[in-house]
């Protein structure tokens, strides 16, 4: 969502029919949401990530999960950067961070996932 349509704009649409716009809590609140969408997402391609590096094998490895976190920070980093080139919209290093950090964390669910179940994985 690195164009006008995932810009702080929509976000601010979609929020104020929950929160005033007046109200002092809006902009926080809505930092958050876009920050936590963030790590949502990237959690959501960090996994589907490290299922595409693992391929048909089980199990969980640490390579495979290095791989698909180095990936999704690949890609956050392009999309800060296309977003740079877009109006209305920044690109942030900030974000970058955010953005590992989810893919980052949907590894240690994996991981934690795969080692409850025993060696068969997701």
């Amino acid at each position: 969502m690195s164009g006008n349509a995932g810009s702080t704009a929509l976000t601010a649409h979609i929020l104020q029919w929950i929160l005033p716009p007046a109200s002092p809590a809006f902009e926080p609140i809505q930092f958050l949401f876009r920050k936590t969408a963030h790590v949502f997402a990237y959690g959501l391609l960090g996994a589907l990530d490290f299922r595409a590096v693992r391929g048909t094998r089980c199990g969980w490895r640490l390579a495979w999960s290095v791989a698909a976190v180095a990936l999704a920070t690949l890609i956050a980093t392009l999309d800060e950067w296309h977003q740079t080139m877009v109006p209305l919209r920044t690109g942030t290093p900030l974000d970058v961070v955010i953005d590992c950090a989810g893919a980052a964390l949907a590894q240690l669910a994996l991981r934690s996932w795969v080692i409850g179940r025993g060696s068969r994985g997701p």
